[in-house]
């Protein structure tokens, strides 16, 4: 997508209504992106891919009824599927990609007539942190790898919640509630899908805890929040205000913190556990199976995440020099290593490969005042918006 043809939305008032506003906006695209994840999806082997749908959604939407930020987020999800005419199951799944993976791994592992032939792109995303300067402005940045049907459905959400006293922009594709994202008072995330660790069927899914972050108003609660979650999926969430970053290994047993080098001011992470252990599911499930031959990410330490993970720490790991937004943007524009590219453009030959597609590449600038940099594609060819608060 060309940078000037991404629409960046005015989102505001109750959640519903936000919602609406994302589904009447984005209506056509909304239908593209339903109907490709269930060409890419399909039945999980076995069923029609709407009943697919109904079954997993089900399933993947269990937290406590009575959970108020559960409740805003299906509101939310409500609206959307409200003013894109489509069903509330189909968004839900839209905004349930993550879980999806474990669902349909545990359901394969359980019926082996369920059978999917695709491997999926669950395990490349890259996180970059830099603490810049000793007044402490830092970057926040990554890489969304996501797959290649999401070519020209990317967008922003600039969302306005007037009760807690803040504005947000999230990047996201047409129909979810937003993948990664900076606030108006100074607090950035992205996220690290980490397929590996454990997965709880009553915990929360990753897109309402990333909605629920960006609401954070300070460093602070944004990390008791991700500590005090129950999560449903395996996932690594980087939060960053000037002068702080954290990096949380979030499964089914809890938050486990993370530091690149044992340092506090740079981070960089991929799609492989390093701090949490809590992949008990998945070491029980491993050797079945491989067996039945289902994708090796599912059950493996991926290659490419274990490759993309060394050439981070190879940009980033030198004492002596000066990092900055200029060496960030370098390397997520990498497309250095052929192989194991941090920058995926999503051509015939990665496509081949099964290499994956750069949906879009983020920068967050948190120093006197936040600023969002967003690039809808690959960033070795696409450039990046500066998107500001007013």
């Amino acid at each position: 997508m060309n940078v000037s043809e991404m629409p960046v939305l005015e989102l505001y008032g109750p959640p519903r209504k936000r919602g609406q506003i994302h589904g009447e906006s984005l209506r056509g695209p909304i239908a593209v992106a339903i109907e490709a994840i269930k060409r890419e999806i399909g039945g999980n082997g076995d069923l029609s891919p709407d009943a697919y749908f109904d079954e997993f959604v089900g399933h993947c939407l269990q937290p406590p009824a009575d959970d108020a930020r559960l409740a805003a987020f299906r509101a939310e999800l409500q609206g959307v599927a409200d003013g894109s005419n489509q069903r509330f199951v189909d968004i839900a799944a839209l905004n349930l990609l993550d879980e999806e993976l474990w669902y349909g791994r545990n359901r394969r592992m359980a019926s082996p007539e369920a059978q999917r032939g695709t491997e999926g792109c669950g395990d490349r995303c890259s996180v970059i942190a830099i603490r810049e300067d000793p007044d402490g402005r830092t970057l926040l940045a990554q890489n969304l790898d996501m797959s290649t049907w999401t070519e020209g459905l990317q967008a922003v959400l600039h969302v306005t919640v007037e009760q807690v006293g803040l504005e947000y922009y999230a990047f996201t594709t047409a129909g979810s509630v937003g993948a990664c994202g900076i606030n108006s008072l100074g607090l950035a995330l992205c996220v690290n899908s980490v397929p590996l660790l454990n997965c709880a069927r009553d915990g929360m899914p990753v897109a309402a805890i990333v909605r629920e972050i960006l609401e954070c108003t300070s460093f602070e609660s944004a990390v008791r929040t991700l500590t005090a979650r129950r999560h449903a999926s395996g996932q690594c969430y980087t939060v960053a205000t000037r002068g702080q970053i954290g990096s949380f290994e979030c499964s089914a047993s809890g938050a486990v913190p993370y530091r690149t080098w044992g340092r506090g001011d740079r981070l960089v992470h991929t799609n492989h556990p390093l701090a949490s252990r809590d992949t008990s599911i998945v070491d029980a499930q491993r050797e079945a199976g491989l067996a039945m031959g289902l994708p090796r990410f599912l059950f493996q330490v991926p290659r490419n995440s274990l490759e993309r993970q060394t050439q981070l720490e190879q940009l980033f790991g030198s004492n002596d020099e000066v990092y900055d937004s200029g060496s960030v943007a370098s390397a997520l524009a990498s497309t250095t290593d052929v192989a194991f590219p941090i920058c995926r453009a999503g051509s015939e030959s990665t496509r081949a490969r099964n290499v994956g597609y750069t949906t879009g590449s983020v920068i967050w600038e948190l120093g006197g005042s936040p600023v969002a940099h967003v690039a809808p594609g690959p960033p070795d060819r696409t450039a990046y918006r500066t998107l500001r608060f007013t």
